[in-house]
């Protein structure tokens, strides 16, 4: 069984629509500072755009391993080679919670990749609970780790 996260088409399209209205307004704009705010606006935005529609799925997983997909093309990962964990970082008075994938591709290539909800089109959590069932258990080494209880501080401890 395979499984395929991506981002939203309906942010996808609320981007497209943005990047619309940057391009807008930036043709009908004026000022040259508005004018030039807009279009570096509307380029950005479909940067992104482009970038959520292209790289699709953006992560894959089965009982084989893990599939990530980037602009450059995609990584495969066998499961004893790769090791996955949540992030937590607190901004603004949030938590925001990525799922992180370390560890080597099938050409040997060690990469972090680092993904969030939006990324995902999905809590980065379930995605983590999903990839820990079809996971098979590690021969050796790389255990599927979940760091959400783990102190915040690393002197944080209690000893």
């Amino acid at each position: 069984m395979r499984k395929d996260w991506a981002p939203s088409w309906a942010l996808v399209a609320i981007g497209g629509a943005l990047t619309s209205g940057f391009a807008i307004g930036a043709v009908l704009s004026a000022q040259a500072t508005g004018r030039v705010l807009l279009a570096v606006a509307a380029l950005a935005a479909s940067l992104l755009v482009a970038h959520g529609a292209v790289v699709r799925p953006r992560l894959s997983a089965d009982a084989d391993g893990l599939t990530v997909g980037a602009l450059g093309g995609r990584r495969e990962f066998c499961w004893p080679d790769v090791e996955i964990r949540l992030g937590h970082t607190r901004r603004l008075g949030r938590v925001n919670t990525t799922l992180e994938l370390d560890g080597f591709d099938t050409a040997g290539v060690e990469h972090l990749v680092i993904l969030g909800r939006i990324d995902l089109g999905a809590d980065p959590v379930t995605v983590f609970d999903e990839l820990s069932t079809l996971r098979r258990p590690p021969k050796a080494g790389a255990p599927v780790r979940d760091v959400r209880d783990l102190p915040d501080d690393p002197g944080d401890h209690d000893d």
